[in-house]
């Protein structure tokens, strides 16, 4: 391989990784489907998606650029809201439980979604 080659491939290899990303499940646990809008670092608020009621889920990529790090993402979701950092050692698959009786911190998840509904994952997923 030529050495301007190795060079461009180099180059190409530092931009894929400019950016820290992760994926943000957002769990509803109330009656009612809640507008969901985030903010990530650098951009306008913007809406993700309407989460169904009732274990109803909504995956959203935020994503900063690693100089900007720890950045703050912001969500709301209804009348619901939350902040949390987004760091270098942040896990690639987050979820975020929304509803009455839950805390909305983010915790790493590996679950899925299936017909807008999250696939049981062990964790207490009753809605209290």
């Amino acid at each position: 391989m030529s050495g301007r080659c190795c060079l461009a491939m180099a180059a190409l290899a530092l931009l894929a990784g400019c950016d820290k990303q992760v994926n943000v499940t957002f769990v509803n646990y109330t009656r009612r489907p809640l507008p969901l809008e985030v903010r990530q670092p650098g951009r306008d608020q913007e809406f993700v998606g309407l989460i169904p009621a009732r274990r109803g889920a909504v995956r959203a990529r935020v994503s900063a650029r690693r100089e900007l790090l720890p950045a703050q993402v912001r969500w709301v979701a209804g009348g619901r809201k939350g902040t949390f950092a987004l760091r270098e050692d942040t896990p690639a698959d987050l979820r975020i439980d929304v509803g009455p009786a839950r805390e909305p911190v983010p915790y790493p998840w590996k679950g899925r979604i299936k017909d807008g509904r999250i696939v049981p994952d062990g964790r207490d997923d009753d809605g209290g």
